[in-house]
């Protein structure tokens, strides 16, 4: 009776901490997007190795003009991690950044890329399936 009682606060535990890290990456993303105020896409991209015990990532990029305005990332094993602002990677150009990046932040960066070209499709009114 104990063990199952130890496993459900456990659970219950894991699934709040889980939540208030998805209204972090939330609260940061949207920090973002109200600081480039519509001057810069922003996008988000995430990198997770299924095959190891990788660091995840999720990398939010605000870009204008290929040009970085905003690098922010999070790094890390646990709920606990944080974002940080790279801001040696700010004024470079996309190329750039790419060059200085690693194989699992190129991924990343990528997919934050890809996400640009999504919100202006959106903006353009075209309606996805």
């Amino acid at each position: 009776m104990g063990f199952y009682l130890l496993f459900l606060v456990i659970l219950i535990l894991q699934m709040l901490l889980v939540v208030r890290q998805s209204k972090h990456i939330t609260q940061e993303y949207l920090a973002v997007k109200r600081q480039v105020n519509g001057q810069a896409q922003v996008g988000m991209g995430t990198f997770r190795s299924l095959r190891s015990l990788k660091k995840g990532r999720i990398i939010i990029l605000a870009a204008a003009d290929d040009q970085v305005v905003d690098f922010r990332e999070l790094s890390g094993r646990t709920v606990f991690s944080k974002f940080k602002q790279s801001k040696a990677l700010i004024g470079l150009t996309i190329e750039e950044l790419l060059n200085q990046s690693t194989a699992e932040q190129q991924k990343a960066i990528n997919l934050a890329l890809s996400n640009f070209s999504s919100q202006e499709q959106k903006q353009e009114g075209i309606k996805w399936i």
